[in-house]
């Protein structure tokens, strides 16, 4: 499975990266709109995970021009802060998009992909 996880906690970014690359093949971004930038281009990945504070491109535009491009992409969102912006596109977009909050835990991941891809 290909998966983008965009964060810009670099810490987070290279312990994910080294959990999910044990069975995935992984890209990560520091930087939200390099991110957007790579999918536009290449629209391979099974799964995003992405950060929803992050500076220059907020995790809401994010999602939603992610979304604009391709309506049927999984993402999980991967937040410590609690807001109703999350809260607001998660139910909007419930059967897409799941939310684990930090810290975290690694059977987390595996259960929310399992969920996504369950069927596949």
């Amino acid at each position: 499975m290909n998966i983008l996880i965009i964060d810009d906690n670099k810490d987070i970014l290279e312990i994910l990266n080294i959990y999910l690359s044990e069975n995935h093949r992984v890209r990560i971004f520091n930087c939200s709109q390099m991110a957007l930038k790579t999918y536009q281009k290449y629209q391979n990945f099974d799964l995003i995970i992405t950060d929803f504070f992050m500076p220059l491109l907020f995790g809401y535009s994010l999602i939603e021009s992610i979304l604009k491009i391709n309506s049927s992409q999984n993402i999980i969102i991967c937040s410590g802060t609690p807001c109703n912006e999350i809260d607001l596109i998660v139910n909007r977009y419930r059967d897409l998009i799941q939310l684990i909050k930090k810290p975290f835990d690694f059977s987390e991941f595996d259960k929310a992909i399992d969920t996504f891809f369950s069927d596949n």
